[in-house]
């Protein structure tokens, strides 16, 4: 008797403490992994993924793995104050498609970026609208 009371105790907390993690993931921040839903104004649409990581010297810049969908080793240097994403002119890594210039607004919960942008990928200038969510 005293071993199926114990056998039950323990399924009942295996059970609560197995299902206590898989409620919806709380983000602090803009790092990590996001997918791009991306409008062009020459190209259409298309789909992608970003990663976003703070640097170490600085905590309101973050580097943009993949951004414009060109390869994870060039990456965009974007500043972060409050909501406010702004990227300034630049080269997309080593890219010959330069990035105008950018800004974003990011969700109070860190799962949304909507951001607009214009690049130059050394014939036209193409307008974007992207939106990032995880």
């Amino acid at each position: 008797m005293k071993i199926s009371k114990k056998i039950i105790l323990l399924l009942v907390a295996g059970t609560f403490f197995s299902c206590s993690n898989s409620g919806p993931v709380a983000y602090k921040s803009i790092s990590g992994s996001w997918r791009c839903q991306e409008f062009r104004s020459i190209g259409g649409s298309r789909s992608y993924i970003v990663e976003l990581d703070r640097t170490k010297n600085d905590t309101t810049q973050y580097l943009m793995s993949n951004f414009y969908n060109l390869e994870f080793d060039d990456n965009v240097l974007a500043h972060l104050k409050g909501t406010k994403v702004s990227i300034s002119q630049q080269q997309i890594g080593s890219s010959t498609s330069i990035v105008e210039n950018g800004s974003g607004v990011v969700s109070l919960n860190f799962t949304r970026i909507d951001f607009t942008y214009d690049i130059y990928d050394g014939l036209n200038d193409i307008k974007v609208n992207a939106i990032y969510t995880r």
